[in-house]
């Protein structure tokens, strides 16, 4: 699923209108410390997020993840989980945002983010993103 590789959907997809949200968990070989991707970890509890994948249809896609809160036993930090398929603190998957940054080099800012289902402010974050990498 929009590639989540070393995640399980955890249940079945829940429908809502237009909308379609899936669960997932992580597998045991995701759970890594977030600094130096170390297995040597304590889990401290989890945090809830809602990541917005890319459009399936007419359906928008929301992943529900379990994200693990760990401590290192190596480098001593601690956080959640590298997620691999979203950025951190982003709400929307990698895939989501190539595709709004393709959207936005065909039409306009306004016309993505009706396509996408987001703000306007949320397109102008990911091409700010893009171009900082860009920079380095």
């Amino acid at each position: 699923m929009q590639g989540t590789v070393g995640w399980t959907q955890v249940g079945g997809a829940r429908f809502a209108k237009d909308e379609v949200h899936y669960r997932l968990v992580p597998q045991e070989k995701m759970i890594r410390c977030p600094c130096c991707h170390s297995p040597r970890v304590v889990k401290l509890g989890s945090e809830r997020r809602t990541i917005q994948g890319l459009p399936v249809g007419r359906k928008y896609v929301f992943l529900e993840v379990e994200a693990p809160m760990v401590q290192c036993l190596n480098c001593g930090s601690v956080g959640p989980i590298d997620l691999g398929f979203a950025e951190p603190g982003k709400g929307y998957t990698k895939s989501f945002a190539k595709d709004a940054i393709r959207l936005v080099q065909e039409t306009s800012i306004a016309f993505a983010a009706q396509m996408l289902k987001v703000s306007c402010h949320t397109i102008i974050g990911i091409l700010q993103s893009r171009l900082a990498k860009n920079k380095k």
